[in-house]
């Protein structure tokens, strides 16, 4: 298998040859974070190439194992994870160019599933769910729905969400790291953010200039603004408090094997 991308500014490119010895899907909750959709599409090589500067941030899970998520510290695209004290790369799918990517064969975490979000068939499925020390904060004033980044510096809290979409553009896809990213589409009076995220601007493919908000530590994708409106990466909200998405956009670029989400 060869596999070839870049980040979303080009500044980091990424190529790899050989068997994967993982391909799969996870849904936990850091993995959620990072990329801000529901669940993430990682493929685990013995080595890969990968030029340019990137940033970590390292996570630490149940088992006691600790790992390094790297992104683009200037364009905020997830690039690629290590495991301390393991050679393996686990490289972001959505990275790479869309249609290159082989079915998954294992799903992990499915506790921290959407309920609508069912496994893909033939994967063997495992439902954990980490544990996770609470931070302690200041609850947001009046959000129904709140969440936070990986290393908690950005707050968000949604008041009401009028609708979400599943997003397949390729811009998503190195943004998130993700095959695809959930959006969930709320109005700029009922957004509540505490923290300062770093941005990126860019041209979307509607011509529209749009600015990508992510977290400059740990590298959690956020939100995107533009118009009257905010789209915020649902993987940072809570889980079930997501509603099915009623559409998915650049249907062209989605992966043959990917699952048909539910549609509202």
């Amino acid at each position: 298998m060869k596999l070839a991308g870049e980040c979303n500014c080009g500044a980091v490119t990424m190529s790899v040859s050989g068997e994967p010895s993982i391909i799969s899907i996870c849904h936990c909750t850091d993995c959620r974070r990072f990329t801000g959709h529901v669940s993430a599409y990682i493929i685990a090589f013995d080595a890969a190439e990968i030029t340019g500067p990137v940033r970590g941030w390292t996570t630490r899970a149940e088992s006691g194992k600790e790992a390094v998520r790297f992104f683009c510290p200037h364009c905020g695209s997830g690039v690629y994870a290590r495991h301390i004290g393991e050679p393996r790369v686990f490289i972001n799918g959505g990275l790479c160019i869309p249609g290159t990517l082989a079915p998954p064969t294992k799903e992990f975490w499915m506790r921290s599933a959407e309920p609508w979000d069912a496994a893909y068939p033939n994967t063997f499925a495992m439902e954990f769910q980490p544990l996770r020390e609470p931070i302690p904060q200041r609850r947001l004033e009046w959000a129904t729905a709140e969440g936070r980044c990986n290393c908690g510096q950005i707050r968000v809290g949604v008041k009401t969400i009028q609708h979400a979409v599943v997003c397949s553009c390729t811009t998503c896809r190195r943004f998130t790291g993700s095959i695809s990213a959930y959006l969930a589409i709320v109005g700029r009076d009922d957004l509540e953010m505490v923290g300062r995220p770093k941005t990126w601007s860019s041209l979307a493919e509607s011509g529209r200039r749009v600015r990508r908000m992510f977290c400059g530590e740990c590298g959690s994708s956020i939100a995107i603004e533009h118009d009257a409106r905010v789209e915020v990466y649902g993987g940072i909200l809570p889980l079930g408090s997501l509603p099915p998405p009623e559409g998915q956009r650049f249907r062209q670029n989605v992966e043959k094997w990917a699952k048909a989400y539910p549609v509202a």
